[in-house]
C-alpha cells in the first residue's frame, strides 16, 4: 500500500504543492501494520452509525413505493444465451458471468447514504452503481442488481460497507482519492483476484469491467500543472495502458468506459487549498 493512499492531510499537501511522485519505501512498511487496521475501524464505526439512523428511519417513514411483488420491467424471453457467446457483439444481459469496477470515491460508494459529517467517509460499496449488489433493483437501482436479473448466478458485487481489501467490497477495487495513475495497480489487483478465484472460469465467464476515473486528476490540474490540459493527455495514457492490460490479460472481458465530469478552473487559492487538503 503506497504512502500516498494515506488520507493526511499534509502528506497530501506536501506532495500536490511539490509535485513529488511516491514510491513504495521504508515507510509504507512501517505504517502498514497500523493503516489497514485503523482504516477498518473507522469504516465499522461509520457503518454502525449509519445502520443505526436507518433503523430508526425505517420505524418512522412509510414504506417504500416499490412492492416486493413487483416484476423487474424489461424481460427476454432468452435473457442467456443457448451457447457462450465468441463475440462481445452476441452477448445477452444474462451471458455475464462477472462483474468489477476500477475507480474512485464515486465508484466505491462514498457517502452514498450520508446525512451528517460523521457518515462521510463510509464505503458503501454494496449501493456503488456499478459495482453494488446489496438488496435488490427495488431498494438500490445498481449495475449489478439490474444483471442479477437476467443471471441470479452473477458474481463479483460488493455487497455491504467495506474497504477494497475486504471480502464484502468483492471485485470492486474502487478508492477514495485515487487518481488516474492508479488505474494500473487496481487493474492488476482485479485480475490476479479473478485469477486466483476457483469459482471462476477465467477463459471462459464473460466479464463487465467498469472504468471511471479521472476526477481527482481534473480537480487538481489548475493547481499543480502548469498546463492543466496536460492532464487530460495524462490522463488518456493512463487510460490507454489500462485497456491494453485488459486485452492481453482478461479474456472475455467487456468494458464500461464512464467519462469522469468536471470541470477546469482557474487558479483560485482557497479552492486549491482545499483540493491539495482533500487529495
Amino acid at each position: 500500500m503506497h504512502v500516498k493512499n494515506l488520507c493526511i492531510s499534509f502528506t497530501f499537501f506536501f506532495l500536490n504543492e511539490y509535485n513529488c511522485q511516491v514510491g513504495r519505501s521504508w515507510l509504507d512498511d512501517a505504517l502498514e501494520p497500523i493503516y489497514w487496521p485503523l482504516r477498518r475501524t473507522l469504516n465499522e464505526i461509520v457503518k454502525s452509525v449509519i445502520e443505526n439512523r436507518k433503523a430508526t428511519e425505517r420505524n418512522n417513514l412509510p414504506k417504500p413505493e416499490l412492492s416486493e411483488n413487483l416484476e423487474f420491467p424489461c424481460k427476454f424471453s432468452t435473457p442467456r444465451s443457448e451457447k457462450v457467446p465468441q463475440s462481445v457483439h452476441k452477448l445477452r444481459p444474462g451471458d455475464i458471468d462477472l462483474i468489477g469496477v476500477i475507480g474512485d470515491s464515486l465508484t466505491a460508494g462514498t457517502s452514498v447514504s450520508a446525512t451528517n459529517l460523521l457518515e462521510l467517509p463510509a464505503e458503501e460499496r454494496g449501493a456503488s452503481f456499478a459495482g453494488g449488489g446489496a438488496d435488490t433493483w427495488r431498494t438500490r437501482l445498481t449495475l449489478p442488481n439490474i444483471l442479477k436479473e437476467f443471471n441470479p448466478q452473477l458474481s463479483g458485487y460488493a455487497t455491504g460497507t467495506s474497504l477494497y481489501i475486504e471480502k464484502a467490497a468483492g471485485l470492486n477495487f474502487a478508492e477514495p482519492a485515487a487518481f488516474s495513475s492508479d488505474m494500473f495497480t487496481f487493474i492488476q489487483l482485479l485480475v490476479q483476484r479473478i485469477m486466483n478465484d476457483p469459482t471462476v472460469d477465467f477463459r471462459k465467464d464473460w466479464k463487465m469491467i467498469t472504468i471511471m476515473m479521472g476526477h481527482n486528476d481534473f480537480c487538481t490540474a489548475n493547481c499543480n500543472l502548469k498546463n492543466p490540459y496536460d492532464a487530460l493527455i495524462m490522463h488518456a495514457k493512463d487510460l490507454v495502458k489500462v485497456l491494453r492490460f485488459i486485452r492481453d490479460n482478461l479474456p472475455r472481458t467487456i468494458v464500461n468506459i464512464v467519462p469522469p465530469y468536471g470541470k477546469l478552473y482557474k487558479y483560485m487559492f482557497l479552492l486549491c487549498w482545499l483540493s491539495k487538503l482533500s487529495h
